[in-house]
């Protein structure tokens, strides 16, 4: 508006808050580093040596997702090709915290590894997937 008009007639952050608001209700935040994940540690270790959660997981709807270690850090890879990659920062034991939104950095969403009797991670549920009831991925390889 401003490009065309030279003005702004109204505040379109306060109307599009509204819609939001109105739509998906007032506890929808993307600011969750200042909530729930807020007691994050930038120290805080993962729970179990980096390589019992490295594998290859699936699921219908995500498909295949990988785990690898790189540098002392764990990635997971999403996508058709798995291009699309997320550093995994631990949070508690077994859950590490991701940022799954490049639109809204500071918002944080969990990874939780199920680790079984073998001491390697046989599953992982990812809460933004978790939302709608596909956020669990079994693994299908061991590495």
């Amino acid at each position: 508006e401003f490009a065309f008009k030279g003005q702004v007639s109204r505040d379109w952050v306060a109307e599009w808050d509204d819609f939001i608001d109105s739509a998906y209700g007032t506890q929808v935040s993307f600011d969750s580093e200042h909530g729930r994940y807020a007691a994050r540690r930038a120290a805080t270790a993962p729970g179990r040596e980096l390589g019992t959660y490295e594998g290859t997981y699936e699921n219908p709807y995500v498909g295949r997702a990988t785990v690898r270690r790189r540098s002392e850090v764990l990635w997971m890879a999403l996508g058709p090709s798995g291009r699309t990659m997320f550093p995994l920062d631990p949070f508690d034991a077994d859950t590490f915290v991701f940022r799954p939104l490049a639109e809204a950095p500071t918002y944080l969403s969990a990874v939780t590894f199920a680790v079984g009797n073998d001491g390697k991670a046989n599953a992982m549920t990812v809460e933004v997937f978790d939302a709608i009831g596909q956020g669990t991925l079994v693994r299908t390889e061991v590495d």
